[in-house]
C-alpha cells in the first residue's frame, strides 16, 4: 500500500461518524495499523456500520446489505458509564481484528463452487481460517505498542486456543510459515472446534458433540444438498390444546417457548409471570407465521428507543445472509394478557417440508434479496 493510499483511507476512516463512536484507544490501534486501516476503509466504503443494541458478546461481523459489526449492548453501556480497561479493550480488539476479515472473507464474497458436503466442510473452514488468520497483520503492525508489547491477545480471537494461535503468529513472524501455511492449519482445525453460540446446531454427524462441523453440515443438508426433514413420529400426539407450559407436547414448542421466557427475563423488566406471558404471546405468533419456520434469534428493543417495548422473533434459514423473516410482539400489552390464553390457541404441530430456497451469493452472487429484512437497530 503505497503512502498516499494509506493517508487517503486514514482520513476516510477517522471522518467516519461510526469510527468515532468507538473508544479513543480503540481508534488510535486501528489507525496505527495499515492493515486495519485498509479492513476498516474497505469496510466503510462499503456502506459498512456498527451497532451497539445487540447481545453478542464479544464483536461480530454480518455481511447484510448494508454490511454491520455488533457490538455487546451491555458491555457498551459499561464503557459509557464507567470507561473503558484496557484488558476490555485489547479482548474486544482481537475479535474485531479477527470479524472485520470476514467484509472481504464470506460465502457472498467466495461463493461455493459446488461439491460434496466434506468439500463445503472444507470451504466453511477455510473461509474462517482466512478472517483469523486477519489478526495476524495487524497484531504485528501493533507489535511497538505498550499494550501489545506485553501480551497480544491471541485469546480473544477465536476458534482455536489463543496458546496455538501465539506459536503459529511466532512461526509466521519468523518466516518459518507462510500465509498459506498457517490458513490451512488453522482451517484444519476449525470444523471440530466446540460450537460455543447460542442455539447450537444438531448433532449432523453423530459424534455426540456440538462443533461448527455440525452447522457446516446442517447448512450443507438445508441449502446445497436440500435433503428432506425428518417427520415427526407417526404416533405423536399433538391435536390437544396446552393450556400450560407444563402442558406443551411439543419439544420444539416447549423449547422455543423457554428461550421466549429467559430472554425476556434476562432483560430484567419483567417478573417471571409476565414472562411466560409474553414466551406464550411470543409463541404463538411467531407458529402463524408460516414464513417462520424455526426459532434462530430473538430480541427486545433497547431501553429507550422507539422499539422499546418490541419483541422480534426471527427465522434466519441462510444464518447471517438474507432472506430472514421475523415477528414483531408487543411485550408490555404480551406481558398482560395470561399465558394460557395464548397455548389454547397454538396451532397444532405437524411435520413440514422445508420452503425450497436457494443460499444467498452461492449459485446466484446477484439474486435479490426474497422477502423482508429486518434491521435491530432501535429507533
Amino acid at each position: 500500500m503505497s503512502a498516499t493510499s494509506l493517508e487517503r483511507d486514514a482520513q476516510e476512516v477517522k471522518n467516519n461518524d461510526d469510527f468515532q463512536k468507538l473508544p479513543l484507544t480503540l481508534r488510535s490501534w486501528i489507525l496505527a495499523s495499515p492493515n486495519a486501516v485498509s479492513d476498516f476503509a474497505g469496510f466503510f466504503r462499503n456502506g459498512g456500520e456498527f451497532d451497539m443494541s445487540q447481545e453478542v458478546g464479544l464483536p461480530a461481523y454480518f455481511p447484510r446489505d448494508p454490511p454491520f459489526i455488533a457490538f455487546d449492548r451491555n458491555e457498551w453501556e459499561n464503557i459509557q458509564k464507567h470507561g473503558p480497561t484496557e484488558y476490555g479493550l485489547l479482548r474486544m480488539f482481537g475479535t474485531l481484528a479477527h470479524e472485520i476479515g470476514h467484509d472481504r472473507f464470506n460465502t457472498g464474497v467466495t461463493p461455493f463452487a459446488g461439491g460434496s458436503k466434506d468439500d463445503y466442510v472444507a470451504y466453511r473452514s477455510r473461509l474462517e481460517a482466512e478472517a483469523i488468520f486477519n489478526a495476524f497483520p495487524i497484531f504485528r503492525d501493533l507489535r511497538e505498542e505498550p499494550a501489545f508489547k506485553s501480551a497480544m491477545p491471541f485469546n480473544s480471537i477465536g476458534y482455536l486456543q489463543g496458546i496455538e494461535l501465539a506459536q503459529l503468529y511466532r512461526q509466521w513472524d519468523r518466516g518459518e510459515l507462510d500465509r498459506e501455511q498457517v490458513v490451512a492449519r488453522i482451517a484444519a482445525r476449525v470444523a471440530d472446534t466446540p460450537y460455543t453460540r447460542p442455539h447450537p446446531p444438531p448433532d449432523e454427524n453423530g459424534d455426540g458433540r456440538s462443533t461448527h462441523r455440525d452447522a457446516y453440515l446442517h447448512d450443507y443438508r438445508r441449502y446445497i444438498d436440500k435433503t428432506p426433514q425428518p417427520a415427526a413420529p407417526s404416533g405423536s400426539n399433538s391435536s390437544a390444546a396446552p393450556t400450560s407450559p407444563a402442558t406443551l407436547n411439543d419439544p420444539a414448542d416447549r423449547a422455543a417457548f423457554e428461550r421466549i421466557r429467559d430472554a425476556a427475563a434476562a432483560t430484567g423488566r419483567w417478573p417471571s409471570q409476565q414472562c411466560e406471558n409474553i414466551a406464550a404471546a411470543g409463541l404463538l405468533a411467531f407458529k402463524r407465521d408460516p414464513a417462520c419456520q424455526r426459532l434462530d434469534q430473538i430480541a427486545f428493543g433497547a431501553p429507550g428507543s422507539a422499539g422499546e417495548n418490541q419483541a422480534f422473533l426471527m427465522y434466519s434459514p441462510f444464518g447471517d445472509r438474507e432472506p430472514r423473516f421475523h415477528v414483531r410482539v408487543d411485550a408490555e400489552t404480551a406481558a398482560r394478557q395470561p399465558a394460557a390464553a395464548a397455548l389454547a390457541q397454538l396451532p397444532p404441530s405437524a411435520p413440514t417440508q422445508t420452503p425450497e430456497l436457494k443460499e444467498p451469493n452461492l449459485q446466484e452472487p446477484n439474486a435479490p434479496e426474497q422477502g423482508p429484512r429486518l434491521s435491530l437497530r432501535a429507533g
